[in-house]
């Protein structure tokens, strides 16, 4: 199924990231596993072959694609935020939690597509739906889960990045094989254990003023994820 507009990836890639999300972070797909994935429209490649993979692997993919003004796949998106009416907010959809309560292991995938449609405003409404959306995301962490991203404009805008330039590093780093990851955070950890401070210098955007963060390390013991269930790690 081919849909205009979207991210091209080559199909090599989309299986070594299929490959990561369900073998490494999942610890693999069996018969009966039912799967819930949640996405944008903007990350179907990757959900498609997901869903292929699962469906090959004697599991089940349960989709729900999120609207484009969905935040990292809230329960209800900014326009609810922005118009909602807090009598409808009594409780998470009866539908979402029993596909939360009915899945055994989880995907979500964030893809922004719109950057604009998904700032929801501050208030009560948002605050009651990150309530409900913390209510359903505690159903899915007491099971197996994953959260990846997919490369979009959107996101690289936010990053201030060239579209490019941001899909790559995404891409590299949610297929890099893990024996290089591991191998990179080994050599990280050597050059940190004899560091004393870390600097970290951020640009404002607007007045363009840099902003230096420095953290003192010294005798701190290094610690890494290698085994980190999120893609990228």
């Amino acid at each position: 199924m081919r849909i205009q507009g979207l991210v091209k990836i080559k199909q090599k890639e989309l299986n070594k990231w299929v490959e990561l999300l369900l073998d490494h972070s999942l610890q693999g797909v069996k018969k009966g596993d039912i799967v819930l994935i949640g996405g944008e429209l903007a990350a179907w490649p990757l959900i498609s072959t997901l869903q292929e993979k699962i469906l090959k692997a004697g599991g089940m993919a349960d989709i729900c694609l999120r609207p484009p003004d969905n935040e990292r796949g809230r329960v209800w998106g900014a326009a609810v935020a922005r118009l909602g009416q807090m009598s409808n907010l009594a409780a998470a959809p009866r539908w979402q939690r029993l596909s939360n309560e009915t899945a055994n292991k989880f995907i979500e995938i964030l893809g922004m597509e719109h950057r604009e449609l998904s700032r929801s405003p501050a208030g009560p409404l948002l605050k009651r739906i990150l309530q409900l959306d913390s209510e359903l995301r505690d159903i899915c962490r007491k099971k197996k889960w994953v959260v990846t991203m997919y490369p979009t404009r959107a996101f690289a805008s936010l990053e201030g990045l060239p579209f490019s330039r941001y899909s790559n590093v995404v891409l590299k780093g949610s297929t890099e094989p893990l024996s290089k990851t591991r191998s990179f955070a080994q050599r990280l950890i050597s050059r940190l254990s004899g560091t004393k401070v870390i600097s970290v210098v951020t640009r404002t955007p607007r007045s363009s003023r840099d902003l230096n963060l420095r953290i003192g390390v010294s005798g701190r013991r290094i610690l890494t994820d290698l085994d980190g269930i999120n893609i990228p790690q």
